[in-house]
């Protein structure tokens, strides 16, 4: 009962991720932007800022960029 009124918070669709699907349009998430999101979760950050950092990775690194260059690129975006 004590999560009861706290799971709706982390419910629904998050702007982060909202801003990733405009990126990939109507594509669906490859697997290196899947892990460099999960990556960056688990290094603390919200699942919002981590997807628009990687969002911002794609523009730099190119569609075509494998999990540790998005990461990085992530990671050097979050450092600004």
């Amino acid at each position: 009962t004590e999560l009861k009124n706290k799971a709706p918070a982390y419910a629904g669709t998050a702007s982060g991720t909202i801003g990733l699907k405009q990126e990939l349009g109507d594509g669906v998430a490859s697997a290196p932007i899947t892990d460099a999101v999960s990556a960056l979760v688990n290094l603390g950050y919200s699942r919002d800022t981590a997807a628009n950092a990687v969002a911002a990775a794609l523009k730099t690194a190119g569609e075509d960029a494998d999990a540790p260059k998005l990461i990085r690129f992530g990671l050097k975006e979050l450092a600004r």
